[in-house]
């Protein structure tokens, strides 16, 4: 079903097209998970330790 509609695309030029824009896709999702967990380190080291209850 897929390759039917995959079929188009396929021996027209579009393939480097398309691995591009997968490639780019990934790149971002990667850079964005990079930037997330520098995030978290970042205000985890400003945060500083919690504190302890006392009673």
């Amino acid at each position: 079903m897929l390759y039917d509609k995959m079929t188009m695309y396929i021996g027209s030029g579009y393939e480097e097209q398309i691995l591009n824009i997968i490639w780019v896709g990934l790149l971002s999702v990667e850079a964005l998970m990079v930037a997330g967990v520098a995030g978290v380190a970042i205000t985890r080291k400003f945060k500083g330790a919690p504190k302890q209850k006392t009673i």
